[in-house]
């Protein structure tokens, strides 16, 4: 019978082997240095805390929203002065609350037309950020104007805008919140050509809606109604590419049923240029419209 001899070391020679090496020299200044790189990782996790712009590209990234760096830090400033920014051209505002939570949420909307246009923005208006329905002002610049009996017959899908003026209005004005602003609106029949698209403030854009609405209303019940729109021109360029482009500063909406004949002028003023329109500022322009408006 062969006989078979085990040359693997017995336990307690793997301990006693083990324990020498654990008391080398080389073993404790191994020790200690894992120790120090253990000590330094925990303490760069605790230093490396999560800024706000950076919370607010991830919050976007969640919802599919990309933007840069530059963007993020005015939306942290804009939510520093307890402001809820609007993202971009998405129907979206940021809100932080007092534990530093950032959210996203939609803007509200109301009526037909509006499209989630309104801001959430409560407390008194600024003087300088009211659109003013009534009161006739100082005409400046070149005018546009067009006329129309609204039928609301053959009115096809709107059009791409960006596509039709070859860009967006924000791109091409190099303002934030520009918009294509039609001079007879879709609802109403109006086509989506250039001559009647005019780049313009989303506030001014948005404060067009209410009245537009009323004249959809009337035209939905067969009663003629001529709608004519002015738009007041000025020249704006790109701060970049140095670019002109017409701007609509002003607009002048006067509606005829019958013998009887409406005229409201809204206009941009001071810092609505490049911000939402407040819903105190939608709704005095509702109010205007529903006590001159013919029924």
């Amino acid at each position: 019978m062969t006989a078979f001899n085990d040359l693997r070391p017995s336990a307690v020679s793997q301990r006693k082997l083990q324990l020498s090496i654990n008391s080398s020299q080389l073993a404790q200044r191994t020790v200690k240095l894992q120790a120090i790189t253990n000590q330094s990782s925990q303490q760069a996790v605790i230093q490396c805390e999560e800024s706000l712009p950076d919370k607010i590209i991830r919050i976007l990234a969640n919802r599919n929203i990309t933007v840069s760096p530059g963007e993020a830090a005015e939306y942290a400033d804009a939510l520093a002065r307890e402001e809820q920014p609007r993202v971009g051209h998405h129907h979206r505002v940021l809100r932080i609350d007092r534990a530093g939570r950032v959210s996203s949420v939609k803007r509200h909307f109301s009526g037909k037309g509006m499209m989630g246009r309104v801001s959430e923005v409560e407390g008194p208006m600024a003087e300088d950020d009211v659109m003013r329905p009534d009161e006739r002002l100082p005409m400046i610049g070149e005018s546009r104007s067009h006329s129309t009996e609204v039928t609301l017959e053959g009115i096809e899908a709107r059009a791409a805008l960006s596509g039709v003026m070859d860009g967006s209005a924000a791109a091409l004005s190099g303002i934030k919140d520009a918009e294509w602003l039609h001079m007879i609106g879709h609802q109403l029949g109006g086509e989506d050509i250039p001559e009647n698209l005019v780049a313009g403030s989303h506030s001014l854009n948005t404060a067009m809606i209410p009245i537009e609405n009323a004249v959809h209303d009337i035209a939905s019940q067969k009663i003629p109604i001529n709608y004519r729109v002015t738009f007041w021109l000025k020249t704006i360029i790109h701060p970049t590419t140095g670019k002109a482009l017409d701007w609509v500063h002003t607009v002048e909406t006067t509606v005829t049923v019958g013998d009887e004949g409406f005229t409201w002028t809204l206009t941009e003023q001071g810092a609505a240029l490049d911000t939402m329109i407040t819903e105190h500022n939608l709704i005095a322009i509702k109010e205007s419209v529903a006590r001159n408006f013919p029924r």
